[in-house]
C-alpha cells in the first residue's frame, strides 16, 4: 500500500469519526428543537388543562397497534397511580393539534404541566416509568 492511499483512508477515517462525534449533540439539539416547537404550540393555543394537575396530550390514531396495545394501558395505569390529567387526540381527525405539537408519529405524548408549560415531548412508546418521572 502505497503513502497517498494509507492518507487517503486516514483522512475518510477521521471525517467519519468526528461525524459520528456530533450524533450525540445533534439529537440533543432536536430534542430541544421539539420541546420548543410544542412550547409555542401550547402558548398559541387554549388547550384542555388541569390547574391542579399535569396534563398528558396523547396522539394516536385508530389505525395504531402499539397505541391500543401498550400506551392506552400504560396512560391509564398512570392516570391511577397518579395525579395526571390525560387528553387523548386523534392525531388523524385534528390534524391542526398534531401538527402544531410536531407530532410525527403514533404514540406520541406532550407532558404539560399545571399552567400549560411543555415538559416533555416522547415521539413513539413512553414507558409508565418515564411518563412519571415526567410529569413529577
Amino acid at each position: 500500500m502505497d503513502t497517498v492511499a494509507l492518507v487517503e483512508r486516514l483522512i475518510i477515517a477521521g471525517i467519519v469519526f468526528a461525524l459520528l462525534a456530533l450524533v450525540p449533540f445533534a439529537t440533543r439539539s432536536l430534542g430541544r428543537l421539539t420541546r420548543a416547537r410544542a412550547q409555542a404550540a401550547a402558548d398559541g393555543a387554549a388547550l384542555p388543562l388541569d390547574p391542579a394537575r399535569p396534563t398528558i396530550l396523547y396522539f394516536w390514531t385508530a389505525n395504531c397497534h402499539q397505541c391500543r396495545t401498550a400506551q392506552a394501558p400504560t396512560l391509564q395505569r398512570l392516570a391511577q397511580q397518579a395525579p395526571i390529567h390525560v387528553v387523548p387526540v386523534d392525531a388523524a381527525a385534528e390534524r391542526g393539534l398534531a401538527d402544531r405539537f410536531g407530532v410525527l408519529t403514533v404514540p406520541t405524548t406532550v407532558v404539560l404541566t399545571p399552567d400549560g408549560k411543555v415538559r416533555a415531548v416522547n415521539h413513539g412508546f413512553a414507558s409508565l416509568a418515564t411518563l412519571r418521572s415526567q410529569a413529577a
